[in-house]
């Protein structure tokens, strides 16, 4: 049986080969931002030789980095000036809260030819994660009365049997800025492009990367990428790759 890790490499690999036509070529000074366990970090050494990640240390994981990933504070990249020529993120820029700040880190240590792509979730991929949370609400609520017996630490109050039931059927927002439904509006192709030239950049491209999932994963690993591939031309896909560049009147 396939691990959840394993099936998320899976997906991420799959997204990273849609990614690759926007990607510049050549041996390139790369920074990923939300480096994570260091797959994507990994990959990305392979084509470019060099790359530097970094994460916050709320994302360290208790699994074995596949590549290393420098912890930072979230707010300044511990990095000179005009030190990248390509700056890559994978589904962080939704769960960070000041924006603006980041992509003026961005544009900092990035050279003035360097240019950023940021992989996103698509407000399809909201929509279809609103729906699944109610089609697995039952499986959540019985887990989550299963887990409610023990208590993590010794003297903390038991959740009663209603704060159980209603932690898992509300539908939390996925990132650090507006509100489940919100989300549909901060996660479209316009929000997104409109918040990139706010913050100082051009954007060059925009791609879709044609894989439908959602944030309850239904399937998992029994449905494949070709599957969700042809589900996502009915559908519509998870996620959405931006290539941006430094806007030099900004």
């Amino acid at each position: 049986m396939v691990s959840a890790r394993a099936h998320l490499h899976d997906i991420r690999r799959a997204e990273l080969a849609c990614v690759a036509p926007l990607l510049p070529d050549g041996r390139l000074r790369v920074l990923e931002i939300g480096g994570g366990d260091g797959f994507l970090a990994a990959e990305l050494h392979r084509r470019y030789g060099w790359i530097a990640a970094v994460d916050v240390p709320d994302f360290a994981r208790s699994t074995p980095s596949l590549y290393p990933v420098v912890k930072f504070d979230g707010l300044r990249l511990p990095f000179a000036d005009e030190t990248f020529d390509l700056v890559f993120t994978s589904h962080v820029l939704e769960h960070v809260s000041d924006l603006p700040r980041l992509q003026a880190e961005i544009r900092r240590i990035m050279t003035g030819r360097g240019c950023a792509v940021h992989v996103l979730p698509s407000a399809t991929w909201r929509l279809w994660t609103i729906a699944t949370h109610y089609a697995t609400l039952p499986r959540r609520i019985l887990r989550r009365l299963k887990r409610g017996a023990t208590s993590d630490r010794a003297g903390q109050r038991r959740p009663t049997l209603r704060e159980r039931v209603l932690a898992a059927a509300i539908d939390h927002r996925h990132g650090a800025r507006g509100a489940t439904v919100s989300e549909l509006w901060l996660y479209s192709r316009f929000a997104w492009c409109r918040l990139f030239q706010r913050t100082g950049f051009q954007v060059r491209a925009v791609r879709s990367l044609g894989l439908y999932y959602t944030g309850y994963s239904l399937l998992g690993a029994r449905l494949s990428m070709g599957r969700r591939q042809r589900l996502a031309g009915l559908l519509g896909s998870a996620s959405v790759a931006y290539l941006l560049a430094p806007d030099p009147e900004s």
